[in-house]
C-alpha cells in the first residue's frame, strides 16, 4: 500500500499558482521557506531556499 501526499495550488489575489504539496503550502502559510524543487509555477522561486 502507498500513500501519495495530497497536492494543491495557491492562489491569493491575482498572478500564477504555485503547485505543491498540501502540506509544503501549510509550511509556507507559516513563513518557513522550502528546499527547492518542492514547488511548481512560475513564482516558486520567491519561496525556496538558497543553499
Amino acid at each position: 500500500m502507498s500513500i501519495s501526499p495530497a497536492r494543491s495550488a495557491a492562489s491569493y489575489g491575482s498572478g500564477s499558482p504555485v503547485h505543491g504539496a498540501a502540506q509544503d503550502h501549510l509550511l509556507l502559510a507559516l513563513g518557513r521557506r522550502l528546499p527547492p524543487g518542492r514547488l511548481r509555477g512560475e513564482p516558486s522561486h520567491r519561496f525556496t531556499a538558497t543553499a
